[in-house]
């Protein structure tokens, strides 16, 4: 009896293992050839993350120039033969740099802009017509501190004289501006979109807490007041704000778009740290467009693409066109190896936004 029931038993587990043998072979077979037979995953694919966007690594540096139609140039307003000769200078600036493919931004203060109005010469226009760009340049009282609302009226005047001849859409920007007056308030009061042409005066309307180390107001009226203080990656990535400073917030309304290389003709002794020889009166020579090609090569060296970057030259009207051209003409090789592009201040503050739409 103890024996049969052994042997039951044993036939038993036998069967249940040979039915279970045949179920899974079954199955197997059915997941292998019916692409619509699911099955749980397993703990790897469990671990695997689905997939995600990639992070953009191929922001580009961006090269671009500022040139000052200053807020003293009064006979610009009221003398038309001065106005031709700086009205000349503008075009001969930009047929020098077309030559080259590279791009100018023309900012002007109020005088200038009069006169274009009043002597039938729309040269800004001609100036965004023919691929450059265009801004307002704010001569602010630096040692004055204006409520803000008489700082608003002040820019405002400022930007409505550019808006008028060409459009405000192409006058999105203002550079200058700084001083112990509220600046951020000035700028989005009137509804600029950003700011270049940071400089010492811009620290006056801060803290000390909030400067950079040892930028006094003394230091700055002493001889920083056009030095750039924003450290490395402030300056050259343009960030967006939403206070006065310079504390990057996503969700600001007033792009800072410093950049601040040097003035062309000071490039050599800046780079090199050795601009007391002679400030803002250097001679524009090949040292200069040599240094600021290898300026530009270590940079890019440098450059990981995870945000746009900018490097922003300084041209006075004034500048040497003969100097201009070995300068342009030596960038134009950067651009031909695909290192940097030129662009507008406007199109920069543009690609700053599409980052920032990215995010």
């Amino acid at each position: 009896m103890k024996t049969q029931y052994v042997i039951a038993l044993f036939s038993t587990i036998l069967i249940i293992v040979a039915g279970s043998i045949i179920y899974f072979a079954f199955s197997d077979e059915n997941s292998s050839s019916d692409p619509d037979v699911s099955s749980d995953p397993t703990p790897s694919e469990v671990l695997t993350p689905g997939p995600v966007d990639e992070v953009r690594s191929d922001w580009p540096i961006y090269l671009t120039s500022m040139t000052h139609l200053e807020g003293n140039w009064t006979d610009a307003a009221e003398n038309k033969d001065y106005f031709g000769i700086v009205a000349s200078n503008i075009r001969a600036l930009l047929d020098t740099a077309e030559d080259y493919g590279a791009v100018m931004t023309i900012e002007s203060e109020t005088p200038f802009a009069i006169g274009s109005d009043r002597f039938g010469d729309n040269v800004l226009k001609e100036v965004v017509r023919r691929g450059h760009g265009v801004g307002t340049h704010c001569d602010v009282a630096p040692s004055v501190d204006l409520p803000d609302a008489l700082l608003v009226q002040e820019m405002r005047e400022k930007k409505e004289a550019v808006d008028a001849l060409v459009g405000s859409s192409h006058n999105l920007g203002c550079s200058g501006a700084g001083g112990l007056s509220d600046w951020y308030a000035g700028a989005t009061g009137v509804g600029f979109q950003y700011l270049d042409g940071i400089v010492g005066f811009h620290l006056l309307a801060l803290e000390m807490r909030d400067r950079t180390m040892n930028w006094t107001n003394d230091a700055i009226f002493g001889g920083l007041l056009h030095d750039d203080p924003l450290p490395f990656a402030q300056r050259y990535y343009p960030f967006l704000i939403s206070e006065l400073g310079f504390v990057e917030d996503a969700r600001g309304d007033l792009l800072i778009s410093s950049g601040t290389v040097a003035q062309v003709a000071s490039l050599s002794e800046v780079l090199s740290g050795d601009n007391d020889v002679c400030e803002r009166n250097c001679s524009f020579d090949q040292a200069d467009t040599d240094a600021a090609v290898a300026f530009v090569r270590d940079f890019a060296a440098k450059h990981d693409g995870l945000r746009p970057a900018k490097l922003d030259f300084y041209i006075p009207l004034s500048t040497d066109l003969d100097g201009l051209e070995i300068f342009f003409g030596a960038l134009e090789g950067l651009v031909d190896e695909g290192l940097v592009i030129w662009a507008s201040q406007k199109e920069v503050y543009e690609e700053a936004v599409a980052y920032y739409d990215s995010l």
